[in-house]
């Protein structure tokens, strides 16, 4: 097991400090972390404000600073947009997932952390599970052009508790879907 610092906490989210995603990797090199896990929006690294040379510069840096990424950590959320069904709400996320597999593998990542979808009242817990299953089993196929896995979490979703996060990942049945437990979960149970 490898000790991992997520930038998500240097964001500047809760009224802490904000260190840009560069500044972050140093300060975790710094702290003696040998890997990072890497927010993927901004401020840190959002698909639209890094290009190909700003990713092979974060590589390269990341690489002089002696810092593995070990995971990019995607934000989804597939029921999203569900009242609109004209607007390609999942194609949008599967295009973001595709995006953030090809940073990955420029930095030598082989993981995109994904969340599942929030439950709705207006979508039936069937439908919104079947559709999330489907979204999943896309992100991990155009992840697999990249050589990357899909990391499915646990967070405010239909796949809180550990139980149904492993019935989504049988229902996903891909071999480079996995599961990436998020600890404070178990609080949110009734």
């Amino acid at each position: 097991m490898k000790p991992v610092l997520f930038s998500v906490s240097y964001a500047g989210f809760w009224g802490q400090a904000e260190l840009d995603l560069k500044a972050f990797v140093a300060h975790a090199a710094e702290l003696g972390y040998p890997a990072v896990e890497i927010m993927a929006k901004r401020p840190h690294l959002s698909v639209l404000d890094y290009g190909q040379d700003d990713i092979h510069s974060l590589a390269a840096h990341c690489r002089a600073c002696g810092v593995d990424v070990a995971c990019v950590a995607g934000y989804t959320n597939f029921s999203g947009g569900a009242e609109s069904g004209e607007v390609p709400f999942i194609e949008m996320q599967v295009a973001y997932t595709r995006a953030l597999a090809q940073f990955a593998q420029a930095l030598g990542c082989g993981l995109v952390r994904v969340f599942t979808s929030y439950e709705r009242d207006d979508v039936p817990l069937a439908e919104n599970w079947s559709r999330t299953v489907k979204a999943i089993q896309e992100c991990c196929a155009v992840a697999a052009d990249s050589g990357v896995t899909i990391g499915i979490q646990n967070h405010h979703d239909v796949g809180v508790h550990s139980k149904a996060l492993l019935e989504l990942l049988s229902d996903v049945d891909r071999p480079d879907c996995k599961l990436m437990f998020d600890a404070w979960s178990p609080c949110l149970r009734d």
